[in-house]
């Protein structure tokens, strides 16, 4: 008895059960823009949600003395915004030797100058603002 590739294949199909189809051409573009969708609506979500929009600073001068360096800088948020700051001190290497977070209440101008003292542990070579948010 000869058997035909279609008899044979039956015959495989009774024995084992019928193979799962691929997925269709059409599935795979739904699920490809169902996953760039989910993707935008979440990047869109977070960056709605980043503290410190709209807040901007900027360093003017700094003066080293000793173990501390005075530094001068300003920041621009909208009027009527509490903000606070992250200022840091740079040793030998850039590693930071002082840290102090800065409160600010909140202005009528959108832009003001603050002037900090920051103290640390062997003498500073700069520094400078690391970041500010709405407090």
């Amino acid at each position: 008895m000869t058997e035909t590739p279609d008899s044979r294949e039956s015959v495989l199909q009774a024995r084992y059960g019928r193979t799962r189809s691929p997925l269709s051409r059409r599935t795979l573009v739904l699920w490809a823009a169902g996953l760039i969708t989910a993707f935008i609506a979440f990047a869109v979500w977070s960056i709605s949600l980043t503290p410190g929009t709209g807040i901007e600073f900027r360093d003017r001068s700094m003066t080293i003395a000793g173990n501390s360096v005075e530094l001068t800088y300003t920041v621009s948020a909208p009027a009527g915004t509490t903000v606070a700051c992250a200022v840091r001190a740079l040793g030998d290497g850039f590693t930071e030797i002082g840290w102090i977070v800065q409160k600010h209440p909140a202005q009528e101008s959108t832009t003001t100058t603050y002037v900090v003292d920051i103290r640390a542990t062997s003498e500073p070579v700069a520094a400078g603002v690391d970041h500010c948010w709405r407090y």
